[in-house]
């Protein structure tokens, strides 16, 4: 059973670190459409990010997401972007430490975060109770899944590539190629060398997520922004037309006013115009972020939820989702004000 949004704050306000690391809290307020989590996370002026990609997570946001859902067991990282699987499972320590434990109201121990709760004591760890051994710490199933075309997020080798688009496809869908890609070893995703169809790797999972964790481009300024340094990071030209050798970064994108979708062609010094060629280019094509939150709806449990990080309020069908928390993070002066919108999947 999952926790309800006064326990959520109750643990978040009372038990973890990141409240004072982020000066974050979050409190429970009632609306016709039933209660609501609200608050302002102030982010302050810590720009030491590990990744310098543009859009890149503030440090103490992750931590702040995950207090919230110290009962999800499996989490995807959705548009992961430069995050790395140390960071994700560092956010996830920071949060809950190993060395700490849950108790009752009288200090005395019991045997998981849900019992603390229940009965009115603390939790201050995600831990499982060992017969023998005692309170050992546990981390949850993540998955990163990114479309991994942008350099940072090559690097960051996440464990799943391909669109969001097709989210529900790719996280269900068994490679042909290969025979068998499905999770065996501890739920973890494993890939054969090798396994790939059309570019892109497929895990097969076959149960659904407690927790997506959504951080797409906020406006198509961003969108584009990724696309043109993604292209320019792929090299230089490679058109037979007229042995055009110029670099990615030389060729201008070029967008059209009725479907925003973009290309990249010749620059003014070429001979003959024509449109970038290389094996990794794509064309520019707007997020439909709608079908995202569509996608996310097959993979989510009825129950679980949807982190979703952005300078808007997601449309979305409040048959298949219900807002049960917005919240404000402020970074400093100058930045954006973003809004974290959480749903929760609807039975």
């Amino acid at each position: 059973m999952s926790l309800t949004l006064a326990e959520r704050a109750r643990v978040f306000n009372t038990t973890f670190p990141v409240r004072a690391v982020a000066g974050a809290e979050v409190h429970v307020y009632s609306t016709k459409e039933g209660d609501r989590l609200h608050g302002v996370w102030m982010g302050g002026q810590n720009f030491r990010n590990k990744s310098a990609m543009y859009g890149a997570f503030p440090p103490a946001l992750l931590p702040c997401i995950v207090g919230l859902f110290p009962d999800a067991r499996r989490i995807l990282h959705l548009f992961s972007g430069s995050l790395t699987a140390g960071q994700v499972e560092e956010a996830w320590r920071r949060v809950y430490p190993s060395s700490e434990r849950h108790t009752d109201a009288g200090g005395r121990p019991v045997a998981s975060m849900l019992e603390a709760v229940r009965v009115g004591g603390i939790s201050t760890g995600s831990c499982r109770y060992v017969e023998g051994v005692g309170y050992v710490a546990t981390s949850p199933l993540q998955i990163r899944f990114d479309h991994t075309l942008h350099p940072a997020a090559k690097a960051a080798q996440p464990d799943v590539i391909g669109d969001a688009e097709r989210l529900s496809e790719l996280l269900r869908f068994r490679c042909e190629e290969c025979g068998d890609c499905s999770t065996k070893m501890n739920d973890y995703p494993h890939h054969r060398e090798g396994c790939l169809h059309r570019g892109e790797k497929y895990a097969a999972l076959a149960k659904p997520f407690d927790l997506v964790i959504a951080d797409p481009p906020y406006a198509i300024s961003d969108q584009r922004r990724y696309w043109r340094e993604s292209m320019h990071a792929l090299g230089a030209c490679v058109w037979e037309g007229n042995r055009c050798s110029a670099p990615a970064a030389w060729h201008v994108p070029v967008y059209r006013k009725s479907t925003k979708e973009g290309a990249l062609v010749s620059p003014s010094t070429c001979s003959a115009r024509h449109e970038f060629k290389h094996p990794d280019y794509v064309r520019f094509r707007p997020l439909k972020k709608q079908r995202v939150l569509e996608q996310c709806a097959e993979v989510v449990k009825p129950g679980g939820h949807v982190v979703w990080v952005d300078c808007i309020w997601p449309q979305h069908a409040k048959t298949t989702w219900r807002t049960v928390a917005i919240l404000g993070l402020v970074r400093s002066t100058t930045h954006r004000i973003r809004q974290i919108t959480i749903l929760e999947r609807q039975p």
